[in-house]
């Protein structure tokens, strides 16, 4: 196993030895959590029972938002070590370089990746063994312990901070290593390191989860700028044009990707592998997805087809010897991209436009929002961007014409929540009709009526419209958990025994209790009620 830790150990993209700035440096690029968080899709609505697979216990614990009782890889106990682990490697980085003479422009910039990364495996942490940020409770919900100075001992002494406390620490950090980090002395992308780039993507998903969204737009528009920035949203058709799910994988993971913002080498065993318990079925597939881009990049994963995938992560493995056929699973996963900034930067927009009093102001920021969103579209759907035969003036906008396709669409779906009243002659221009031609039915009140809550369902339609756009992006990413916790969703889940189950808005399991060794260790438990054991008869991996 030793070798195996070795490896991951090493740098990816070559720093040399240390014993100066460059020693630190290297150091520094142990900084990143190594444990993944892709469990967390086992607690979403993204997957279901797959009863042909091989069902785990960790899997069937987190399936029922159980206390996950094992402690080997993908699982909560497994990233806390991780994350705690890196963030002890930043420590002791940021102590070196209190006592190396160097490049004072290479220093800060080594010292600003530091920060970077404390504060990062701390915001997971927080979002994941914490409430999720509440201005009005979070002064007093358990937060996480935050350690700034590098120990070698277990977390005896350590207590955990509110949620609030968590967060300004975090901001601290991560404000001064944004200041200071500088692409300038990485190899190759520098991919696997904090770039400013993914640098201002983690400030857009902080202010996000902390709700604070002048920020996140500002922070959002730093990256992105003030329009459609296609550079920042992957071409799924390159990634479509892949040989097979691992030639996807590949393009998808990319370093080269520039929506690709930061890459994390993870160890990963069983989340790999799809035969194994609870996952995306056909039948979610199905209702989740309109055929799109996305939707062409899954496969089926089990003998019966009723398991299903997207290609995001490629199967790689550290070779126990040059001639071994075993050894430690691994996968490369992008953790920030550009594509989370668009909706960040889109649902801060919309939340302020919602505090916007001024109608016309309001109309003009939903403007700018529905452009986005029509443009996102386009791409995803393989969409023409303007349809000249529609009666409707917004169907003939090239800018926004495919978020009004959406419109539709739901207005089509839920006619009773949001009715169409262009189908109704009073309304002007009436679709059926010649709009050129006079109208005799046409009633101004009831056109002006209408047309005002017509354009307050389309609001509406395009919160939906976000919500399940950014679930579709990063299914199978993990990153959904988070939108159920800050967005207080209900789940209902059915395992394969059949029993089935409802995580409400503000249940107390969507808290993971913290590790047991961390709590025999003295760290304060989530009061959450432990539930019974899950059968013996599954397998334990």
């Amino acid at each position: 196993m030793s070798a195996c830790d070795d490896f991951f150990d090493t740098v990816p993209d070559s720093r040399i030895e240390l014993d100066d700035i460059d020693d630190v440096a290297q150091l520094v690029t142990n900084a990143y959590p190594a444990g993944s968080y892709l469990f967390l899709e086992t607690m979403t609505d993204n997957v279901g029972a797959v009863p042909s697979n091989v069902q785990l216990t960790q899997m069937e614990e987190a399936f029922n938002w159980q206390t996950i009782s094992m402690e080997g890889q993908d699982t909560p106990s497994y990233y806390w070590g991780n994350a705690y682990k890196a963030i002890s490697h930043a420590n002791q980085a940021l102590k070196s370089l209190q006592s190396i003479d160097g490049d004072k422009a290479k220093k800060d910039a080594v010292r600003g990746e530091a920060l970077l990364c404390r504060a990062y495996s701390h915001f997971m942490l927080v979002n994941m063994f914490g409430k999720h940020y509440d201005a009005t409770t979070a002064a007093s919900d358990l937060g996480v312990p935050y350690i700034k100075e590098p120990e070698m001992t277990l977390l005896v002494s350590y207590q955990r901070e509110t949620v609030e406390k968590t967060y300004d620490l975090i901001e601290e950090d991560m404000l001064e290593g944004l200041s200071l980090v500088s692409n300038d002395y990485y190899k190759n992308t520098g991919k696997y390191h904090f770039t400013r780039e993914a640098a201002l993507a983690f400030a857009s998903r902080y202010y996000l989860y902390k709700g604070d969204y002048s920020q996140c737009l500002h922070f959002s528009k730093q990256l992105l700028g003030n329009t459609y920035n296609e550079n920042y949203v992957r071409d799924y058709k390159a990634v479509l044009a892949g040989q097979g799910p691992k030639g996807r994988a590949q393009i998808f993971s990319s370093p080269s990707d520039q929506s690709n913002l930061l890459i994390i080498r993870k160890k990963l065993g069983y989340q790999l592998y799809f035969q194994f318990g609870y996952r995306m079925t056909s039948y979610i597939l199905n209702k989740l997805y309109l055929g799109d881009s996305r939707y062409l990049n899954t496969w089926g994963a089990n003998a019966d087809g009723s398991a299903v995938y997207q290609s995001k992560y490629e199967s790689l493995m550290k070779r126990a010897s040059l001639t071994s056929n075993s050894g430690l699973p691994y996968t490369v996963q992008p953790v920030f991209r550009g594509e989370e900034v668009l909706f960040n930067l889109m649902e801060s927009q919309k939340k302020m436009a919602d505090l916007n009093e001024d109608k016309a102001m309001q109309i003009s920021m939903d403007y700018e929002l529905q452009t986005l969103m029509s443009n996102f579209v386009v791409e995803r759907y393989n969409a023409p961007a303007v349809d000249p035969d529609d009666r409707d003036d917004k169907m003939r906008d090239g800018n926004t014409y495919f978020f009004f396709a959406f419109v539709s669409y739901y207005r089509a779906l839920k006619p009773l929540e949001y009715p169409d009243y262009r189908k109704d002659k009073r309304y002007y221009p009436y679709i059926n009709e010649d709009p050129t031609q006079p109208n005799p039915d046409y009633d101004r009140a009831f056109h002006e009526e209408k047309k005002e809550e017509m354009r307050i369902d389309e609001r509406e339609i395009m919160d939906l419209l976000i919500a399940i756009e950014r679930r579709r992006e990063f299914a199978e990413e993990g990153l959904r958990w988070f939108d159920i916790k800050r967005l207080k969703l209900e789940v209902t889940h059915q395992n394969v025994s059949g029993a089935i189950d409802m995580l409400k808005a503000d249940d107390p399991r969507k808290v993971l209790q913290i590790p047991q060794s961390a709590i025999s260790s003295g760290i304060e438990e989530n009061p959450i009620e432990t539930p019974a054991p899950v059968a013996e008869k599954l397998v334990r991996l």
